[in-house]
């Protein structure tokens, strides 16, 4: 993987000599031209007039910085992100090193059209990589989508300032055409897009110097490029070191020592936290389970006084069912007592009659008996004193004499 990524680098700065050498022999060969043609043949050809070559120009070198601080800002915050994540961390840096120097050799072709359509194919099929699952960012692939749609997205505003209206619809569904037939491979190798560009200009003969204007105006473009170039070689080289850092230490296995020694770093910060932070630790804690203990105990006289309160409804409830039940135990006693007693007065009545009667009946033997004998004795009495007088009367009488 280090050996195609050098290699990529090596052919980048070989284009990036080569590009450097076609720009000086065009702006040294035209530097006698006063009056420079608006559009190169290759926009007549595309039917591109909208704007002219310089403008154009001007557009894409400040599209070239914006899309390598786009992909560079993408792919740094994908490595941050993933801190420790090694396969993640290496493909956000094999993304940025691939990626930037081949978006910017597409913009700085001697045709700013040429340029313009081989930079809208290469974020296309950066897209289309990206949604694929061929880049492998795990979690993190959003981010790099969003870097890839917004590049997109920029790429075609410039082409839809360029082609004329009804122009434009065909020129986008060539493109999005030999992006889908053209995909990139897993190391970003991709398709030239000269067949593209030969079939937008269908047929027509196209001049390498076409596009090059006067002297001051190719010197400026190239000064803009170098400028363009300067700020990321430093960054490319730093980009392969990291990378090649990352292979040796992966290869040679320091890699594990070095997190074995972050990890006994991270242990002893631990333990220093935890020994500073052991009287506020144990405060928290006894806080933490008084206020579990009052809670408890709160919950827990809750609980008694919902059971008192059960046990007091269900008192009440057996209460009242005792007191029903006596009740009707009262009422049935009295009930049978009431009756009873009725009964007993009835039959004491009727004794009473009964009673009555005899004792009527009784009284009548006794005063028939008792005057019986009254009269007996009234008889004996009359029978005594008869007997009695007689007695007196004959002892009264002297004897001789005769009664007269």
């Amino acid at each position: 993987a280090m050996r195609t990524i050098i290699m990529q680098w090596t052919s980048s700065r070989a284009g990036t000599r080569t590009a450097i050498g076609v720009l000086l022999a065009a702006a040294l060969s035209t530097g006698c031209q006063t009056a420079p043609p608006r559009n190169t043949e290759l926009m007549k050809a595309t039917g591109a007039t909208a704007i002219s070559a310089s403008e154009l120009r001007i557009r894409l070198n400040d599209y070239a910085g914006r899309f390598g601080r786009t992909v560079e800002g993408a792919a740094d915050s994908i490595a941050r992100a993933a801190d420790g994540n090694r396969p993640v961390m290496a493909e956000a840096i094999d993304w940025k090193m691939a990626v930037i120097p081949t978006g910017l050799r597409a913009i700085f072709q001697t045709d700013p059209m040429a340029g313009l359509i081989d930079i809208w194919v290469l974020t296309i099929q950066q897209r289309e990589w990206i949604e694929s699952g061929n880049a492998n960012f795990e979690e993190w692939q959003p981010v790099a989508l969003d870097a890839a749609r917004s590049l997109e997205a920029r790429a075609e505003t410039i082409a839809r300032a360029v082609y004329s209206g009804e122009d434009f619809p065909g020129a986008r569904a060539n493109v999005h055409e030999f992006a889908a037939e053209n995909r990139v491979g897993d190391d970003y190798v991709r398709a030239s897009t000269v067949p593209l560009t030969a079939e937008l200009a269908a047929g027509q003969q196209l001049g390498t110097f076409a596009a090059v204007g006067n002297m001051a105006e190719a010197l400026n473009d190239l000064a803009g490029r170098l400028n363009i170039y300067f700020e990321h070689l430093p960054k490319q080289s730093r980009w392969e070191a990291e990378r090649l850092v990352d292979e040796i230490l992966e290869e040679r296995g320091i890699d594990s020592l070095f997190t074995s020694l972050y990890t006994l770093g991270n242990v002893g910060e631990s333990l220093d936290t935890l020994v500073y932070g052991l009287p506020q630790i144990i405060s928290t804690e006894r806080t933490a389970v008084l206020e579990a203990v009052h809670q408890e105990r709160l919950e827990t006289m809750a609980q008694v006084d919902a059971m008192r309160r059960a046990v007091t409804a269900d008192l009440q409830a057996e209460r009242a069912l005792v007191i029903d039940k006596l009740s009707e135990e009262r009422v049935t006693i009295l009930t049978e007592v009431n009756r009873q007693r009725v009964e007993a007065l009835l039959e004491l009545e009727e004794l009473r009659a009964r009673t009555l009667v005899e004792l009527t009946v009784s009284l009548e033997d006794v005063v028939d008996h008792l005057f019986w004998r009254m009269v007996q004795l009234l008889v004996v009495v009359v029978v005594v004193l008869i007997v009695a007088a007689l007695i007196i009367s004959r002892r009264g009488r002297r004897p001789g004499e005769v009664r007269v």
